[in-house]
Parts: structure tokens; C-alpha cells; sequence
């Protein structure tokens, strides 16, 4: 009996290790995952505000806060994510450390997390880079429409109408 409980309590402690490996893994790549995304959305934003710049400088303002907002949530987001100076992410160190800890519910508690959070976050920056990339190419179109149209023909002079008390002017 009491080999059997020895058993039964050191495959428990070997599943519990094996989530742990499991569950630290799972921050490594959610880490791995969300950072080529975040870069990706960083090189967007330039681009729109590349775009933007080039066909009307001063538009930059009229989008500002979107752009801001923007730049922040990925600057935000991408320091969970980023390579630190040992080539691991905040959250990798932060599951680590936990994982050392033997607490298996606060790495899960940690992946959960950042998952949450960088999916949140990648989703509201997505949606301001759809409307900060719609404006670009509503300032992109109306350019090439002022750009193709006509210029107006010069206006000849019209003659004044004679005043009530002048006689009418001769005709030759």
C-alpha cells in the first residue's frame, strides 16, 4: 500500500513538472508569436504617416491622436514581448522565475495574461491603423483628383452694365 502511494505521489509530481515545462513553453511562444506582429503594425504606422506626409504634410494633425495611440499600444505591448539583454521577453523572465517557484498556476496565470492582454491590445491597434491608413488613402485619392483636374480657364472680363443715370454706351 504505501508503494503505491509513493508511485501514485511521484507521477503526480512528475505531471505537475511537465505542465510547468508545458505552460512556460506556452509564454515562449506566445512571446515569439506577438512580436513580429507588433513590428509589422510598428512598420504600418510609419508608412501611413509616410503616406500622409508625402501628399499633405499638415494632414498629420487631423489623425495625431490616432497615430499616438497607436505607436503607444505597440510600444506598450512590444516590452512584454521584446528580447531583453539575456534574449528573453518580460514575460518569459517573469514565467521563469515563477516556474523556479515550482507555481505552476501563476505561469499559467502569467500566459493567460499576456495572451490577453497582446491579444486585446493588437486587435485595438489594428483598428486604429484601418482608420489611419482609410484617411491616407482618402487624402491619396483627393490629390490625385486635384491633380488630374482641369485648371479653370482664365475669366474674360465682363462688361459693366451702364448706370441708371449714364446714357447707353455706342455700339460700333
Amino acid at each position: 500500500m504505501n508503494k503505491l502511494l509513493l508511485v501514485l505521489v511521484a507521477l503526480a509530481a512528475c505531471e505537475k513538472t511537465d505542465d510547468l515545462a508545458r505552460h512556460q513553453h506556452e509564454v515562449t511562444v506566445i512571446a515569439k508569436y506577438y512580436l513580429p506582429v507588433l513590428d509589422a503594425d510598428a512598420r504600418r504606422v510609419g508608412a501611413a504617416v509616410d503616406r500622409i506626409g508625402h501628399v499633405a504634410p499638415g494632414a498629420i494633425g487631423q489623425i495625431g491622436n490616432q497615430l499616438q495611440r497607436a505607436q503607444t499600444r505597440i510600444s506598450r505591448l512590444r516590452s512584454l514581448v521584446a528580447p531583453t539583454g539575456d534574449g528573453r521577453s518580460t514575460i518569459e523572465l517573469e514565467a521563469d522565475k515563477k516556474a523556479k517557484a515550482g507555481d505552476v498556476d501563476e505561469v499559467i496565470a502569467i500566459a493567460d495574461r499576456a495572451h490577453d492582454q497582446l491579444e486585446e491590445g493588437t486587435t485595438a491597434v489594428e483598428s486604429d491603423l484601418a482608420a489611419i491608413e482609410g484617411f491616407a488613402a482618402q487624402l491619396e485619392v483627393r490629390a490625385a483628383q486635384l491633380a488630374s483636374a482641369p485648371m479653370p480657364a482664365t475669366p474674360t472680363p465682363t462688361p459693366t452694365p451702364p448706370q441708371p443715370d449714364e446714357p447707353p454706351a455706342a455700339t460700333p
